[in-house]
């Protein structure tokens, strides 16, 4: 990733309104669609360093290496990782 890349938190103000119990489906789902189509779009692969997670890890941690290719840091806090 370019030096000026950001670190971006994403998460649903209200998980509830989108039939979700946390928002944590929607929220990997949204993150694995979003790299995998900006990389099909450009032609080549994104690979984020880090994914930073603001919830504890699901039920399907080994998952995760397939999902997101880089380290997982989980349970952080939105302005802890600046």
């Amino acid at each position: 990733m370019p030096e000026e890349a950001r670190n971006h938190c994403l998460r649903p103000r209200h998980p509830g309104r989108l039939g979700l119990r946390d928002g944590r489906g929607f929220i990997e789902s949204l993150m694995v669609l979003w790299l995998r189509r900006s990389s099909w779009l450009i032609a080549r692969e994104v690979l984020p360093d880090r994914m930073l997670f603001v919830y504890p890890p699901g039920d399907y941690t080994n998952e995760y290496p397939r999902m997101f290719p880089c380290d997982h840091y989980f349970t952080i806090h939105p302005r802890q990782h600046r």
